[in-house]
């Protein structure tokens, strides 16, 4: 693999040590391009990577990307004459008609999936049996010809992660492990249903986009070295996100000091590097803060609406030393459904039907902390998945759209507290943002956080 190609065209702000894809084949049906689906199979791919660039370095190419990337969009409009679609514009053609197929329906499948991140004296792998991505026909998820209908306007596809093990470590002075730690996450199972819907079967691109993830069993180990290492990853995760990296070794801010953790206002609506880039290539077209693509606040068009759902069924944690379990805790059916369209609406709710809490006691005696809610086993009706891509009475399951609400007022009529009560039972958050142009300022609403 042309490592120095990759960092340069996608600009990552890590460098790329190492990969190798040890085989690539990709089946065309020549014959049947319209009818059987490009399968695509990759055997065993390695990628090693580390975050070896400094603070200062990773402003600099985060800042001189995102000028390359506003001039090089400014420059395309300009060049581009504005055209104006009318009802004959929106009939594909044939040969587009087959490239929008053959695109809806790739199958890829990767077989061996190593992932390494190597930071100061953290080691961090990820190993995937297998991923496997392929179009679903119907309403029941079958693996098949995605075909775009007038009654049912939408794209199905489904992803299979089989055996997902992460593994954190610690490395000494001369990059060797002495001692290897329990896995993190050992051989987890995840299933991705997407669902791209369209108003119409001649529409290029969904105006909405659902991604649903289901995880039945998810049991994570933490040691007390591993601790400090999750902690400095889910920081530098934090840095990508906002573009700020803290070094290693920073010192803490002294008690009693003033600590200010707003987003400055210039920051609020603009690029941030990477995440971006990576998140405008895959909603599409660049749009402002508002969804309107490159026509200010009177243009027409909408952005995506893109619904992002996780459901696990059970999850236990334990954090525990060398000689003993500390901490057990047991969750189960944990909902998270978040709502994003543009950057003009964000709401999110988090659910957990139940939770147990305990320690092991020096006798050998677990003793239960706290628990709250009701057993799973108990939920006859609502439930942590209901209205989801995972029930079968859900519209989309039954060849039709379901409403969302992107109003404050629908969102609140829709997660009422005792909707919400019966749906799972421990407890629950509401989190909801709304900006809106006014003089051409942008204000935000924020709702507070219910729980019971």
């Amino acid at each position: 693999m042309r490592l120095d190609v990759l960092e340069s065209e996608f600009s990552l702000p890590f460098s790329l040590d190492s990969g190798h894809i040890h085989e690539l084949r990709i089946n065309i049906p020549w014959m049947a391009l319209g009818s059987e689906s490009v399968k695509v199979t990759i055997s065993t791919i390695e990628l090693s990577v580390s975050l070896s660039k400094d603070e200062e370095d990773f402003k600099d190419e985060d800042e001189k990307f995102n000028q390359s990337f506003l001039s090089s969009e400014t420059a395309s409009f300009r060049q581009k004459p504005k055209i104006t679609q009318t009802g004959e514009d929106l009939t594909p053609g044939y040969l587009e008609s087959l490239l929008l197929k053959i695109g809806n329906n790739i199958d890829v499948e990767i077989q061996n999936l190593i992932l390494k991140y190597v930071e100061n004296d953290i080691v961090l792998s990820v190993n995937i049996k297998s991923v496997h991505l392929f179009p679903c026909e119907d309403e029941n998820w079958t693996h098949g010809w995605a075909e775009i209908s007038e009654h049912d306007p939408v794209v199905r596809r489904l992803c299979e992660i089989e055996d997902l093990t992460v593994c954190l470590d610690k490395r000494s002075s001369s990059g060797q492990i002495s001692s290897y730690e329990e896995p993190v996450i050992y051989r987890c199972g995840i299933t991705v249903r997407l669902l791209a819907s369209y108003s119409s079967p001649f529409q290029r691109a969904p105006d909405r986009l659902t991604i649903s993830t289901k995880i039945n069993k998810l049991a994570v180990s933490l040691s007390e070295q591993q601790l400090p290492m999750l902690v400095r990853i889910s920081e530098l995760g934090m840095a990508l996100y906002y573009g700020k990296m803290k070094k290693q070794g920073t010192d803490d801010p002294a008690p009693g000091t003033n600590v200010d953790f707003s987003v400055p206002e210039e920051s609020i609506g603009e690029d941030s590097g990477w995440v971006s880039w990576a998140w405008n290539s895959f909603v599409g077209e660049e749009e402002d803060n508002f969804g309107v693509k490159g026509e200010g606040l009177s243009g027409k068009s909408d952005p995506v609406v893109i619904k992002a759902e996780v459901y696990m069924e059970l999850v236990t944690a334990r954090i525990s030393t060398k000689t003993r379990e500390l901490l057990s805790v047991t969750v189960t059916g944990i909902g998270i459904e978040s709502i994003i369209k543009g950057e003009a609406w964000f709401s999110s709710i988090v659910g957990v039907t139940e939770i147990s809490c305990s320690f092991k006691e020096d006798s050998g005696e677990l003793a239960e902390i706290i628990h709250l809610g009701t057993a799973l086993k108990d939920k006859t009706g609502l439930n942590y998945t209901t209205g989801s891509l995972w029930d079968f009475r859900a519209p989309e399951n039954n060849n039709s759209r379901s409403e969302i609400a992107l109003k404050m007022s629908e969102h609140d009529e829709i997660w009422t507290e005792d909707y919400c009560s019966k749906r799972f039972g421990a407890f629950f958050t509401d989190y909801k943002f709304k900006m809106e142009p006014d003089l051409g300022l942008q204000t935000g609403k924020r709702s507070k956080i219910r729980k019971f």
